[in-house]
Parts: structure tokens; C-alpha cells; sequence
């Protein structure tokens, strides 16, 4: 038996001995990656450019990026009307403008611009606000509804609605002209010695207060530039300083940028 069991320990140390030794495990070959650089795009740049007319028309011009939404402006020449708008990325746009208080509104307009040169718009031309008035009043607009009587006695322009108001339920503010001896456009002064009237008066709970070219003191100029007897209709400006009517009051308009667009 112990013969038996000394021959199988041999036998294992053999086989265990037999076996080849192969040597440490390699380590694994590292796979090295090269992170990803990202793409740039480089968008190419144009300008886009056009004419407003009449100048001073409209305040405000820019572009919307139809892809992007992102915004460009430019500026307008207040004399000649021309309009810029610089480094605008290559691709379709709307083209959009601000007019000025006594125009309507103008529609925004697709435009394609091409990188690298610039891309003109063409012109465009805001129809005046109809049947109307409108004026600075120390510094704050005012516009009216306005309607007209005419012969070549005597011209008068009365508001038709109360224009500009602080508080509705209080405060109506009104502008009258009255001209006399109007045979056709030119310019016609007023003032408390020709006859010829500017009145701004501002209805309210409190007193009325009236500022007037009656008044001494005051004077204003009104220029006639265009009566058409066929569409009936007056066109003009106007500016000038008001003195109140009460000796007491100092409370004095400078009215400034009057446009007239009315009919009769």
C-alpha cells in the first residue's frame, strides 16, 4: 500500500514537473484615442444696403436671420434716406423698419444676402398717415384727427378728436389754424397782429388752458406746401411759441416738427 501511494506522489511530481512554465501574463496594449476637434464654421459676411424716402421717414432699420433669429442693425442717413446695414452672415434674412410717427407702417421684406459684396434692397416709401396732424408739444408728441374748411378767404384746420392725452377721463388737448387770405401754398405768419391763428387748448376738470399766437408775446409759422382740390386735401408744417392767454400764467408751448396732412 505504501508503495502504492509513493508511486502516484512521483506520478503528480512528474506531471506538475512536465508542465511548461509560459511566464507572466502580458499587460494589455493600451488603445490611445485622439479626442475630436470640433468643426468650425466659418459663415461668410455681406452688407445689405437701400434708400428710405422721404428721408427721415422711418427711425430704425435691421435685419432677422431666418435660420439663427439673431438680430442685425444698421444706421440711415437722415438727409438722403440711404440705409446700411454691415457684416451680416451670407443666407436669408428679413429686412424690417421703425417708422416715424406720422407714417405708416412699412411690411417687412425677404431679403438673400451674398457673402462677400454687398446686396441692395432697393428703395422704399412709407405712405404718410392720412387725415391727420401731429406736432411736439415741449418735447412730447401729439397727433389729432383733423378736418379742414377752405376757400381763398380763409383756411381752418380744426382737431376732430383730442390727441396726445395724459388721463382720458381729464385731460383733452386740441390744435386749431386758422389763415387768412390763402390762395395756394406759401408760408403765412401768426401772430397777435396779422389776423392768422395757432391755438393749442387743453380741456380738463380744472380750468381751460389756452396757449395762442392772439396772445402777445407768441408767433408761429405755418407752411402751406400743397392744396389739391381734387382729393381735397391740405399738406404743410408748422412750429412756433405759445403764450397762455391767462396774464398769470407762464405756462408757454414751443410746438416744433408740425406736419399737416388734412382734408377739407
Amino acid at each position: 500500500m505504501k508503495k502504492q501511494l509513493l508511486g502516484l506522489v512521483f506520478l503528480s511530481s512528474a506531471i506538475v514537473g512536465c508542465k511548461k512554465d509560459s511566464g507572466p501574463t502580458p499587460s494589455p496594449t493600451p488603445i490611445v484615442t485622439t479626442p475630436n476637434t470640433p468643426v468650425v464654421v466659418v459663415t461668410a459676411k455681406g452688407s445689405l444696403s437701400g434708400t428710405v424716402s422721404p428721408a427721415g421717414s422711418v427711425k430704425a432699420v435691421s435685419v432677422k436671420a431666418k435660420q439663427s433669429g439673431a438680430f442685425y442693425y444698421g444706421s440711415i442717413d437722415p438727409v438722403t434716406g440711404v440705409f446700411s446695414i454691415p457684416d451680416v452672415p451670407e443666407g436669408d434674412h428679413e429686412l424690417n423698419f421703425t417708422v416715424n410717427e406720422f407714417h405708416q407702417s412699412l411690411a417687412s421684406k425677404d431679403v438673400t444676402v451674398a457673402g462677400g459684396k454687398n446686396t441692395a434692397a432697393g428703395t422704399f416709401s412709407p405712405i404718410e398717415r392720412s387725415f391727420m396732424m401731429s406736432c411736439y408739444v415741449n418735447g412730447q408728441y401729439q397727433g389729432w384727427v383733423f378736418k379742414g374748411y377752405y376757400t381763398s378767404a380763409l383756411m381752418q384746420l380744426v382737431s376732430m378728436s383730442g390727441g396726445g392725452t395724459v388721463n382720458q377721463s381729464e385731460e383733452r388737448y386740441n390744435l386749431g389754424i386758422s389763415l387768412g387770405n390763402v390762395a395756394g401754398p406759401g408760408t403765412y405768419v401768426c401772430n397777435s397782429t396779422t389776423g392768422n391763428t395757432l391755438r393749442y387748448t387743453i380741456s380738463r376738470s380744472l380750468p381751460t388752458s389756452i396757449q395762442s399766437t392772439e396772445t402777445e408775446g407768441s408767433s408761429a409759422i405755418v407752411e402751406i406746401t400743397a392744396i389739391d382740390p381734387v382729393a381735397r386735401t391740405i399738406k404743410g408744417t408748422f412750429s412756433g411759441t405759445l403764450v397762455a392767454r391767462n396774464p398769470t400764467s407762464n405756462d408757454a408751448k414751443v410746438i416744433t416738427k408740425g406736419i399737416i396732412n388734412a382734408t377739407y
